[in-house]
């Protein structure tokens, strides 16, 4: 069970990653390439909706139990705000959806990181 529950933070961290990716190359490579169908493709709302919904439902499964149950909650404050941000930046476009992306998807990972390192630290044998 404990390896599942470092499963969930490792694919959080991995989809934040993602997002992460997403939105600092994808103006690059748009700049770079110009807005071809594939990039026009990949920058379109339903990928950010696609990328988006996971990263949800992992805090939700993975951070947020986890913080109630250690009453970690700066963790989940984070967490949260890194959701927050992500969710802002859909009324957004251009810098300021990719500064607030950016911003959220740093802190969801930065939450599951936390979460993860938390999870082994509780999880390790005490040495007394």
């Amino acid at each position: 069970m404990p390896q599942l529950r470092a499963s969930k933070d490792k694919i959080g961290m991995f989809l934040s990653g993602l997002c992460l990716g997403h939105c600092l190359l994808t103006p690059i490579a748009m700049l770079i390439f110009g807005s071809g169908a594939i990039l026009g493709w990949f920058a379109s709302e339903w990928v950010h909706v696609a990328l988006y919904l996971p990263v949800v439902l992992l805090v939700a499964i993975s951070i947020v139990p986890n913080c109630v149950h250690l009453k970690a909650y700066r963790l989940l404050t984070l967490s949260l705000a890194g959701l927050l941000l992500m969710t802002i930046s859909f009324g957004f476009h251009g810098a300021a959806e990719v500064v607030l992306s950016v911003g959220g998807a740093s802190c969801v990972f930065a939450a599951h990181f936390i979460n993860l390192r938390t999870r082994k630290q509780c999880a390790a044998p005490s040495k007394l």
